[in-house]
């Protein structure tokens, strides 16, 4: 994947367009256009139960184009799209692409769409 055409994609509360994304439907966009595959454009934070219940299967080490869900301290769902060995994902200030160990303590699982 060639991940940096994906750092121009701005920050956006709600947003499910190129033209603005949060962490959601940032994923969304990627592994919809990366992928083919079409995600739920879910509005709310989900909780863990939830999304593994909603057409994904946990895997025990990450791959190419998995969804990689993370908390934040305050207890927030966050997710991003691993990517040659590194999480590409949204922040409140635009996309960044950060290796593993940067953000390890905040993964709680790798994700792939039934």
């Amino acid at each position: 994947m060639n991940w940096s055409k994906w750092l121009s994609v701005p920050y956006r509360k709600g947003g499910r367009t190129m033209e603005g994304c949060d962490c959601w439907g940032f994923t969304r966009l990627v592994v919809g256009e990366e992928q083919g595959v079409d995600l739920p454009a879910w509005q709310d934070s989900r909780t863990l139960t939830e999304i593994e219940r909603a057409r994904f299967r946990e895997i025990p080490r990450p791959e190419e184009g998995c969804i990689v869900l993370m908390r934040h301290m305050g207890g927030d769902i966050h997710t991003g799209v691993w990517t040659c060995g590194m999480i590409l994902h949204m922040t409140d200030r635009g996309p960044a692409c950060q290796p593993e160990g940067r953000l390890k303590p905040f993964v709680e699982g790798y994700y792939v769409p039934l």
